[in-house]
């Protein structure tokens, strides 16, 4: 073989080496949050007891730290971060839920600053839930109106999503609107699961229909 051939099979084997490193990482991270979506839905909907809950919550949680360590700012992995961190203090309760649900908050409110849209818009939905469901000043942040603004903003955005739809059905519940409440909750039960995500998907239809049992 001449020399300029060897140049050029030696380019392109370069070439070829420096796609596959450049596709890795991307695969990679996909897989990484796409695992960290799943085992937080065994985490919710498949560990009865509180303490097998906690358990799973935390070990995720310090999956999901480490990874930030790597890039600290990465508005999936907060969001994540800040999806388990209140999945956790949801079952834990207590006192030890208001630094929870604090940090959650704080990084939400960093994500929407860097990318509100990560996660089919789930950083509105989030700081929506967070708002109505924290308690108010002076023990935490809750507040009504912020949640109202930010959970119509998540349905205007995202009217197809089960949680989105769940979550904002369950506000208007506590605010003493249960027939809207119930209205979509029936709408959000004839959608479709997304294969990607059954077990987060039907667990989510489950809650819907636990609320809409409790409504009715």
């Amino acid at each position: 073989m001449n020399r300029p051939s060897m140049r050029i099979e030696l380019r392109v084997q370069i070439m070829l080496l420096l796609l596959l490193l450049l596709a890795f990482p991307t695969y990679s991270a996909s897989q990484n949050i796409h695992d960290i979506e799943h085992q937080w839905a065994v985490c919710q909907y498949q560990r009865q007891q509180s303490d097998e809950q906690i358990h799973c919550y935390n070990q995720l949680i310090a999956l999901i730290r480490q990874s930030l360590t790597k890039d600290a700012d990465n508005p999936t992995l907060n969001t994540l971060l800040a999806i388990n961190l209140a999945s956790l203090a949801g079952v834990e309760g207590g006192s030890s839920a208001l630094g929870l649900i604090r940090e959650a908050k704080d990084r939400i409110e960093h994500v929407i600053t860097i990318d509100p849209h990560v996660l089919h818009n789930a950083p509105y939905v989030i700081l929506g839930a967070l708002y109505y469901r924290a308690p108010s000043w002076p023990i935490s942040f809750g507040n009504n109106d912020k949640a109202k603004t930010l959970l119509k903003q998540a349905m205007k955005m995202n009217p197809n999503d089960l949680t989105t739809n769940y979550f904002y059905a369950d506000f208007l519940s506590k605010q003493g609107k249960k027939a809207e409440a119930i209205q979509i909750l029936k709408q959000a039960l004839k959608f479709k699961i997304n294969p990607e995500y059954q077990l987060a998907d039907e667990g989510r239809k489950k809650d819907i229909r636990a609320l809409l049992n409790k409504l009715q």
